[in-house]
């Protein structure tokens, strides 16, 4: 199985769980992250996955430089974001950031396996860089839809996600208050 993370945070979370529980199935396991805590967190925590691999870099719909914003004080923070007003919409009014390398996601896919698992919480960016995807072969993807317009509104944006799943054979469900699973249909 071949599974990529992108925005691992701390690694505490259920994608932790999966991977602990299928870690014999796993040939290729791949972490991203722009902040370069949450990328030596993730080479503590995983150190003895098969496959693994780490990228310390930010993923969106182009290859630039980027900032990318946390709270203040906070480098693996969970609202970490490429849009300071994200951040600040989670209650969060001092930031830090750091300059990054975007890669737009259909190239970073290419030097990748193809993946049976994607994983992605990017604070505000899931759904414009699912919308400008273009490899619709992964059986299972889950994303976080609830910042699809802006923070904290889903809107038009999520619904023309929704369309384009459709229209390459997905189901989608929502799995919990902020995240949906896109699975291939058989």
């Amino acid at each position: 199985m071949n599974i990529l993370q992108i925005g691992c945070n701390n690694c505490d979370d259920h994608v932790f769980d999966f991977i602990q529980e299928h870690r014999r199935d796993i040939h290729f396991f791949g972490v991203v992250d722009a902040l370069p805590k949450c990328c030596a967190k993730a080479k503590e925590v995983y150190k003895n996955v098969r496959g693994f691999h780490v990228y310390n870099n930010a993923i969106g719909t182009k290859n630039e430089r980027c900032r990318f914003y946390f709270p203040a004080g906070e480098d693996q923070s969970a609202h970490a974001s490429m849009s300071s007003q994200h951040v600040i919409r989670h209650n969060h009014p001092e930031l830090d950031s750091v300059e990054v390398n975007c890669i737009d996601i259909n190239d970073f896919l290419k030097g990748i396996p193809h993946l049976d698992r994607l994983y992605i919480d990017i604070e505000g960016f899931d759904v414009p860089v699912l919308l400008h995807l273009e490899d619709f072969n992964i059986p299972y993807i889950e994303y976080e839809f609830s910042h699809g317009q802006s923070t904290f509104n889903p809107g038009f944006a999520h619904n023309l996600l929704l369309q384009k799943f459709q229209e390459h054979g997905y189901s989608v469900q929502q799995i919990s208050e902020y995240n949906c699973a896109a699975t291939k249909n058989q």
